[in-house]
């Protein structure tokens, strides 16, 4: 099992480390490193000048807002777009978020389990999309 590390957003570019603004839009991604998960994020001028995305594992553009929200919030849709992608993956960091992101969709009742599954000695979740 991997040690998930989870630090606090950085509001500033990862390359040139330039703050961003109230709405501003930049990218964020998804890298391994090591056998580790790592999120980027990167202003847009940066974003277009990356030459190395061999190592993505997915990204999404966002906007950072100053306002301080109540509670937890997030985009489902992106987390969902996220599942997919990762479908096929062999790395265990992969493997384990996509896990996490499974239970927490089918939370949301995004995805409904068909079956459980043990293959090679692993358990599987079998869902689909309603």
């Amino acid at each position: 099992m991997s040690n998930w590390n989870l630090r606090r957003q950085r509001i500033a570019c990862t390359v040139c480390d330039a703050s961003f603004a109230d709405r501003a839009r930049y990218f964020s991604v998804l890298t391994t490193e090591s056998g580790e998960l790592r999120r980027s994020d990167y202003c847009t001028g940066c974003w277009a000048a990356r030459t190395d995305a061999t190592a993505d594992v997915f990204w999404w553009r966002t906007r950072h807002t100053e306002r301080k929200q109540r509670g937890l919030s997030f985009n489902v849709e992106a987390l969902e777009a996220l599942f997919v992608a990762l479908e096929g993956r062999n790395d265990l960091p992969v493997q384990e978020l996509r896990y996490l992101l499974c239970l927490l969709l089918m939370r949301k009742r995004r995805l409904k389990i068909v079956r459980m599954t043990r293959a090679a000695a692993a358990d599987a979740l079998i869902v689909r999309r309603p």
